[in-house]
């Protein structure tokens, strides 16, 4: 609303006139007033998330460091076997024309007692008979036929072909008083043959 001017002071009324009194301007009308806008509604309030409780992982000990194993010492390099020599090849032993060299053959001595135990005869002519046979070959014998032997050398100048009939007697009693065993007679005269069939080439 307007106010009404104020009136000048008396001192100037004088000299002026007086103003004629200013109409009241109509009242203005009041605007209407506005209606108060709606209250927004609040948002609703999220709800806290809920605090987890964070447990604090339990410490595991470190476990303990065991002692390294102690190394072992490494074994001594052993010393590489000294090389032998090679045996020196023996030159062929030249013998004599008169003398032979008979390797034995066993398997062929074997096959030979075998047969002449075929024989059958009695022990005393066994005794006969291996006699004989050492008594072709005693003198004639470089080296000697035995268990282990295998080879003889014979020197076949010295080979008696036919012994006599009382040195024939005489080693037979020798023989016999030894009783011998009858297979032992089968091999000695076998051998014996062998023998002296290799020297004559029989």
């Amino acid at each position: 609303m307007y106010k009404t001017p104020q009136k000048k002071p008396s001192w100037d009324e004088d000299q002026e006139e007086a103003a004629p009194e200013a109409e009241e301007a109509p009242a203005e009308e009041e605007a209407p007033v506005e209606e108060a806008a709606p209250l927004e509604e609040e948002a609703p309030v999220e709800e806290a998330a809920p605090v987890e409780e964070e447990v604090a992982p339990v410490v595991k000990k470190a476990p303990v460091a065991q002692k390294a194993p102690v190394a072992q010492k490494a074994p001594v390099a052993q010393k590489a076997p000294v090389a032998q020599k090679a045996p020196v090849a023996q030159k062929a032993e030249v013998l004599p024309k008169n003398v032979k060299a008979v390797n034995f053959d066993r398997a062929e001595i074997t096959k030979l007692a075998q047969t002449i135990a075929g024989w059958q005869n009695p022990i005393d002519v066994y005794i006969w008979l291996y006699a004989e046979a050492e008594l072709r070959l005693s003198k004639a014998y470089i080296t000697k036929p035995d268990a282990t032997c295998t080879s003889v050398k014979i020197d076949t100048s010295k080979i008696v072909d036919k012994p006599a009939v009382d040195d024939i007697k005489k080693l037979a009693k020798e023989i016999q008083a030894q009783k011998p065993k009858l297979q032992d007679l089968h091999w000695f005269l076998a051998e014996r043959r062998y023998i002296y069939d290799a020297v004559k080439k029989k």
